[in-house]
């Protein structure tokens, strides 16, 4: 019997979401004959992100079982608010990686999308799709491969709380 596929949705937070977030979160359109399993950490410690996202990457990981493969994990922060389709529309690249576009929250807000190190940011174009060097992880949709691959062939450290540093905070 072929085991049920799943979509980890991962969110790592400071504590309260909004309702507009959380309504969002509930009409997310998901694929046919998919699930998904919440990932949800509270930052308690303040400063803690990436050891939320380490702690939710090891979950995706742990759910996986003879009954149900999970193929991605799609990071959805809680202060981004996002269209039904995100999902479906991330899905539709059929990359490692792909990312939505995720703001600063300035009075000139940039987008953050990095053509290279140190090379600033690159202009939001609608509807364009493109290689880039990094990104915000507002909303990302990444295939747990990445993650096995890196946990099966690199020596992560662990992080504070114990989890492999898939993510690390800089100091």
């Amino acid at each position: 019997m072929p085991r049920m596929k799943f979509i980890a949705v991962a969110t790592p937070s400071l504590g309260a979401v909004s309702i507009e977030w959380a309504s969002a979160l509930r009409g997310l359109q998901l694929p046919l004959n998919s699930g998904y399993a919440e990932c949800f950490c509270r930052d308690d410690l303040g400063g803690k992100i990436a050891e939320c996202r380490n702690m939710c990457v090891a979950k995706a990981l742990s759910y996986e079982s003879d009954r149900c493969e999970f193929t991605h994990i799609l990071w959805l922060d809680d202060d981004v608010l996002f269209p039904r389709t995100a999902l479906l529309r991330l899905l539709q690249h059929d990359r490692d990686i792909a990312s939505g576009v995720y703001f600063t929250k300035a009075d000139q807000p940039d987008p953050l999308i990095f053509p290279g190190r140190g090379c600033g940011t690159t202009p939001f174009v609608p509807d364009q799709a493109f290689e880039t060097w990094g990104h915000g992880m507002g909303l990302t949709l990444i295939k747990l491969g990445v993650y096995k691959h890196m946990r099966d062939e690199l020596k992560l450290p662990r992080d504070e709380l114990g989890s492999p540093q898939w993510y690390k905070t800089p100091d």
